[in-house]
């Protein structure tokens, strides 16, 4: 602040420097307050208190510095300071105009233009789609910067999930300048910067493998961001959460065999039972009667039969002529 006397007596200095609206997004740096005598600066409640005294035709500055905060840690990104007439009778209480009119000399103002990057992934067709074997899916992925000052970008798209399962299709990667995306390891590191209140895309195809080259038949794919102090070690989330826009999914489900079906045998015709037999009453059993004995008369008169009966009469006649020479010759000794 510079205060010019270009009159011909001392001027008398009772002034405020209001700086509140320059402390909700900067920090003070400490013991830089100067005041050339015989000016005085004392800061209080955000208010900086400037009395003392200017000898005609000279000047006084008092001058101070300010560092402006981590975006995290700003206001309303606008480093409004007014100067003001001290008011003697209510010290403390001075206000600011409404604004920091053009050409005036009494107020300065500075804005602090932040980036606001907004990152997100899709596919076609949408996430969440099953898709088969020699399918072809794009991929996008936006930036978009609405606020105020160029946004870096510096994000990885971790593709190792995808193409387990599927294959990128040549040439197909393309960015947008000033983006650069290069692939490397499965990852596809995407750098550059996106002008405010513009947008920029990077897209890239591929195409599912065959049935028998799939890996876990899922196309999971998470955009994050990079890691400078340690490149190449980025790792995805434990899973796709619903609803977020940096990460998409894609079951590839196949059928399960089914066995061939085989024309069913005609039943064989169906015969109507038989009744069964009506049970009879067991019968005595009759009395047993003694067994007669057979008359020669009944036999069968064979040639065998005949023989028979001839050689036993014989065997008969000879042992009763033996007995009767046997008994004659027992007399002839007597």
């Amino acid at each position: 602040m510079k205060f010019a006397n270009d009159g011909t007596a001392e001027a008398p200095v009772d002034f405020v420097d209001l700086m509140a609206d320059v402390l909700d997004d900067a920090t003070l740096v400490e013991d830089s307050i100067t005041a050339e005598e015989p000016l005085t600066a004392q800061l209080g409640d955000q208010r900086l208190a400037i009395t003392g005294s200017v000898p005609a035709g000279e000047t006084r500055t008092v001058t101070y510095q300010v560092t402006v905060n981590a975006a995290d840690a700003l206001g309303d990104q606008q480093l409004g300071n007014f100067v003001v007439p001290a008011d003697p009778e209510n010290p403390g209480t001075e206000q600011p105009p409404a604004e920091c009119e053009e050409g005036s000399q009494l107020c300065t103002e500075n804005p602090v233009p932040l980036p606001n990057l907004d990152v997100a992934k899709s596919v076609d067709p949408a996430s969440g789609t099953a898709v088969a074997p020699g399918q072809t899916l794009t991929y996008t992925l936006k930036f978009a910067n609405d606020g105020t000052a160029e946004a870096p970008v510096d994000f990885v798209d971790l593709m190792a999930d995808v193409l387990d399962d599927a294959t990128l299709v040549e040439d197909s990667i393309t960015a947008e300048e000033p983006l650069t995306a290069q692939l490397g390891d499965q990852r596809l590191a995407i750098t550059g910067s996106v002008p405010a209140g513009e947008t920029r895309t990077v897209t890239y195809q591929v195409t599912v493998n065959a049935a028998d080259a799939l890996g876990d038949q899922q196309l999971g794919n998470f955009v994050v961001p990079a890691d400078p102090e340690n490149p190449g070690t980025e790792q995805p989330p434990a899973e796709c959460e619903e609803g977020s826009q940096l990460c998409t999914e894609n079951p590839v489900p196949l059928p399960n065999p089914s066995p061939t079906p085989t024309e069913p045998t005609e039943d064989p015709t169906p015969t109507e039972p038989t009744e069964d037999p009506t049970p009879t009453e067991p019968t005595e059993d009759p009395t047993p009667t003694e067994p007669t004995e057979r008359p020669n008369d009944d036999l069968a008169n064979t040639g065998i039969a005949g023989f028979s009966t001839a050689v036993l009469i014989g065997l008969v006649l000879l042992g009763t002529g033996t007995m009767a020479v046997i008994v004659g010759r027992r007399r002839n000794q007597h």
